[in-house]
């Protein structure tokens, strides 16, 4: 049996097992859009007066019913052509026509549909199968119903309703996942929104604060930056954003509470155990400050990375092990190691007067405590090497997978 995706959100797509197929359809623009009104009312029978007003609006045509069954007869025969199974998804009912979906049939409007319906007001951040749900919903939200095509007022008010219950069931999302204390992973689920509706300034917001509150207090300037063109290219207000942008900077403290403020910030870690966590910024300055502090003693810093693989296409659940392999080294190495994230797949560490060999155990530790809480689905591997403080230039790599 041939697998057929019908795809109605972003761009119109037929593929029949891989193969396009959208150009056979286009032969009758008009046949298109009868067959997405019928999916897009997927199990409702439409009369024949509701299809004609639906496919001519403002027509005066003395037998509309005529034209209606000429377009219904083009139409078969071109879902005949691409596919058997395509064509016995539009049915002849007593009364007027459906759309019903047959096996080896698949359309994205439908299956997202199903999906945000389910999550609708029910979403747990903490449910391992909610969040593949969640995820699946994402991966098919590619745009706007149909977005590149001329959109009649009903094609309009269905995008309108899709797009509205997506925005709802991701903000529902980022709001469990910000009262849980998890914004890394509303990072990646802004990301992923934005590249469906970039110019929301809700994400883009949420996008900022959650930036901010990782300690990436420039890529929050930069997506600011960033947004601000988007608006501007396509003569929008943007300013909202300009508000949050100047909040974002305007302090409004005096300068004593300022010295208390941070007095009680720089007190509240003093006693943490671990290693400390910063941005690749702080990074850089605090390993030329082990380079100074050990360029008399011959003593060595080793450089590692560590990477994460095989998560790639669920961009949740990646941001969801990078979360967890940070606290594992957070809390598995010593004070005065220093870990920052590199990129979406990526940790960086600096251990000082540590040798390779020493790295190696490390990694190895690190490893085991880190599969103990993700035994599957994706896989651990370490870099580093040594840099020889008193000499000046690197000694060494080594690797661990």
């Amino acid at each position: 049996m041939s697998s057929i995706v019908l795809r109605l959100l972003g761009s119109f797509q037929v593929d029949v097992d891989g193969v396009s197929m959208t150009e056979v359809l286009g032969h009758s623009p008009k046949g298109i859009q009868l067959m997405q009104y019928l999916i897009l009312n997927r199990g409702q029978m439409e009369t024949t007066g509701a299809l004609t007003r639906a496919m001519w609006p403002d027509t005066d045509a003395a037998r509309p019913e005529s034209a209606l069954k000429t377009l219904i007869s083009r139409l078969r025969t071109l879902l005949q052509q691409v596919s058997p199974a395509l064509g016995a998804c539009l049915k002849t009912v007593r009364g007027g026509y459906q759309w019903e979906t047959q096996p080896g049939v698949t359309v994205d409007a439908e299956e997202f549909l199903a999906l945000a319906e389910e999550l609708h007001g029910r979403v747990d951040v903490e449910n391992d199968l909610q969040a593949c749900s969640f995820r699946k919903m994402m991966s098919l939200y590619t745009g706007r119903l149909l977005r590149n095509q001329e959109q009649p007022e009903w094609m309009k008010k269905r995008a309108d309703e899709l797009h509205y219950l997506y925005l709802n069931v991701v903000e529902e999302a980022l709001q469990k996942l910000q009262d849980a204390g998890r914004e890394q992973e509303m990072v990646g689920i802004c990301r992923e929104a934005l590249d469906a509706d970039p110019l929301n300034n809700a994400l883009n917001m949420r996008l900022m604060d959650a930036l901010v509150h990782t300690g990436r207090e420039s890529e929050a300037l930069q997506q600011y930056h960033y947004a601000s063109e988007l608006h501007n290219a396509a003569d929008n207000s943007a300013a909202a954003l300009d508000d949050y942008y100047s909040r974002m900077l305007q302090s409004g403290r005096d300068l004593q509470s300022s010295l208390d403020s941070l007095k009680q910030e720089l007190l509240q870690g003093i006693d943490k155990p671990g290693a400390l966590v910063c941005d690749r910024v702080v990074f850089g300055e605090l390993f030329r400050l082990e380079q100074r502090s050990l360029e008399r003693t011959e003593s060595t810093i080793t450089l590692g990375v560590a990477m994460l693989s095989g998560l790639e296409k669920s961009p949740w659940q990646l941001d969801a092990a990078m979360t967890g392999l940070i606290n594992v080294m957070v809390s598995k190495l010593r004070r005065g190691d220093i870990v920052t994230r590199l990129n979406a797949t990526q940790v960086a560490f600096l251990l000082p007067h540590a040798t390779e060999a020493d790295a190696g155990a490390v990694a190895d530790r690190l490893k085991r405590s880190f599969y103990l809480q993700f035994p599957a689905g994706c896989s651990l591997s370490f870099a580093f090497s040594a840099v020889s403080v008193g000499n000046g230039p690197w000694r060494g790599a080594g690797s661990s997978r």
